[in-house]
């Protein structure tokens, strides 16, 4: 199954990553799982 993050999903993985949080930690916080986090972060990284 295929997640579409909106802005505001993606803005709160910024902002929890500027904290220094893990991806799980991350994941713990929100609705992804580590590894859809990780999907995302690379499919995004500039």
């Amino acid at each position: 199954m295929n997640q579409v993050y909106d802005k505001e999903e993606r803005y709160t993985i910024a902002a929890y990553l500027n904290l220094a949080m893990s991806i799980r930690e991350i994941a713990r916080h929100s609705r992804p799982s580590p590894s859809t986090i990780s999907r995302e972060l690379r499919r995004n990284r500039s």
